[in-house]
C-alpha cells in the first residue's frame, strides 16, 4: 500500500482529495511520476489506486478511458527512455568525504541522521523506501552491540515478510562511517532531542521536528552527499542499494554471497555488478593481456 501513500501525500500537497480522486488528477500524477524517474511503478500505483476505491466502493478514475490512454503513453514513454534515467550506484568515497567535515548548511542532528541512514542501507543493500519505513520495533542490536539487525517487513520483492531481516556487521575500528558506530551516534542524539531512544520511535530517521523522512527525502540525502564531494554521478535513492552490491563485488564477494545480503531473488543485480568484477578480479593480467 506504499503507493497509496505516496499518492495520498501528493493530493495533500495539491490540496486536492484522494477519496474519490478525479481522473484529471490521476493522469497528473501519472505524470509527474514520469518526470521524477519513477515510470516503472506507474503500474503499481495505478493498482493501489484501484484498489482502494474499489474497497470503498466507489468507481476508480483509472477506469477512466483518459486516464488508461495516458496510463499507457506514460509506460510507453518510460521504457522508451529509461536508459537515459539510468541511476548510478552510490560511490562509498562520497559518504567518506562527506563524514569527514560537516557542511555548514547541515546541523549535527541532520549530519549524524544522514551518515546513519547512508551508511546502514549501503551496508545492507537496502532499498531507501525500506530503511525510512523502520519503526523502533525494526531494529536490535546483538552480540554485544556488534550486530545491528533490521527487520524490513513486507517489501517490494518479499511480500510476506520470509526474508526481511538484514544482519549488519561492525565496520573499522573509530570509523565514523561504520554502520553500528553511525547509528548508536545518531541515536545518541536522538534521545538527547526527543528524550527517549529508537525503541518508543514510530520512526526512526526523522526530520529537526520529529515527522518521518520519506524516499524523497533519500534521494536527496543522496545528492548532497554527491555534490559535497564533488562528484558527478547521477544518484537517487536506489543506487545506496546497487552502490552497496558494486561495492562488495569490488571486494571480491560472488555473486551468491550479495545476492543472499541484498535478498535479491533473481539474477538483475548483474546489471549493477558486471562492470567491476573483471576489474576487481584484474581479469586483465589473469587473460595474459
Amino acid at each position: 500500500m506504499s503507493e497509496w501513500y505516496k499518492f495520498e501525500s501528493f493530493c495533500e500537497l495539491n490540496c486536492e482529495r484522494s477519496l474519490p480522486a478525479s481522473p484529471l488528477l490521476v493522469e497528473f500524477y501519472f505524470y509527474s511520476m514520469l518526470d521524477n524517474g519513477r515510470g516503472a511503478s506507474i503500474n503499481m500505483s495505478s493498482s493501489a489506486i484501484k484498489y482502494v476505491h474499489n474497497s470503498n466502493s466507489i468507481s476508480s478514475p483509472t477506469d477512466h478511458p483518459e486516464v488508461k490512454q495516458s496510463t499507457k503513453e506514460c509506460q510507453k514513454h518510460w521504457k522508451k527512455n529509461r536508459k537515459r534515467l539510468k541511476r548510478d550506484p552510490f560511490p562509498l568515497e562520497a559518504l567518506k568525504i562527506y563524514s569527514s567535515c560537516r557542511p555548514s548548511d547541515t546541523s549535527e542532528f541532520e549530519f549524524l541522521r544522514n551518515i546513519a541512514l547512508v551508511a546502514n542501507c549501503f551496508r545492507g543493500m537496502m532499498r531507501g523506501g525500506e530503511i525510512v519505513k523502520c519503526t523502533g520495533e525494526c531494529i536490535t542490536f546483538e552480540d554485544d552491540n556488534s550486530v545491528v539487525v533490521w527487520d524490513l517487513g513486507v517489501t517490494k520483492t518479499d511480500r510476506e515478510g520470509c526474508d526481511s531481516r538484514v544482519p549488519i556487521d561492525k565496520g573499522l575500528d573509530n570509523s565514523p562511517t561504520c554502520p553500528i558506530t553511525s547509528i548508536k551516534n545518531y541515536e545518541k542524539l536522538y534521545i538527547k532531542k526527543f528524550k527517549h531512544g529508537f525503541k518508543k520511535s514510530k520512526n526512526i530517521f526523522v526530520n529537526e521536528d520529529g515527522s518521518p523522512l520519506k524516499t524523497d527525502d533519500v534521494r536527496e540525502i543522496v545528492q548532497q552527499m554527491i555534490r559535497f564531494a564533488g562528484r558527478t554521478e547521477k544518484c537517487g535513492a536506489h543506487s545506496l542499494r546497487s552502490g552497496g552490491a558494486t561495492q562488495a563485488a569490488k571486494e571480491g564477494l560472488s555473486l551468491p554471497e550479495i545476492k543472499a545480503i541484498g535478498r535479491w531473488k533473481s539474477e538483475c543485480v548483474l546489471r549493477y555488478i558486471h562492470a567491476v568484477v573483471g576489474v576487481g578480479k584484474r581479469l586483465s593480467k589473469l587473460m595474459n593481456l
